[in-house]
């Protein structure tokens, strides 16, 4: 990675299910010039189907905690300069969502990205 380079913090869930949020970051992810930007991916990969998104499970919960361990594991890591995350507009998803956010922000300070 070259000194100009630009390293990016990628929150969100691919391969689909497919909904707007894993769209938005399959976009991102190929959108970026290999040589401006260095996208580091955090798959955070909560349900195998759509119909499963907003069911809440004790499962998902450990996963939460789980992709919360690796974003500290970033935060320990080569600096990042910044964060983008796509949170989800349906309400237990989005709880979820906004942990991230909190997390990223309070764990990075850097430029944090979400729609």
């Amino acid at each position: 990675m070259s000194d100009s380079q630009k390293r990016i913090l990628m929150v969100g869930q691919v391969p689909p299910p497919v909904h707007g949020q894993t769209i938005a970051v399959e976009l991102l992810l190929k959108a970026f010039p290999a040589d401006g930007v260095e996208l580091v991916h955090l798959d955070t990969r909560f349900a195998g189907a759509v119909s499963d998104l907003q069911r809440f499970t004790i499962g998902k919960a450990l996963l939460l905690l789980k992709y919360l361990v690796k974003l500290v594991a970033l935060r320990f890591g080569p600096r990042l300069d910044g964060v983008i995350l796509t949170p989800s507009v349906f309400g237990k998803p989005f709880v979820k969502d906004a942990v991230f956010l909190w997390a990223c922000k309070l764990l990075f300070f850097r430029n944090l990205i979400a729609w």
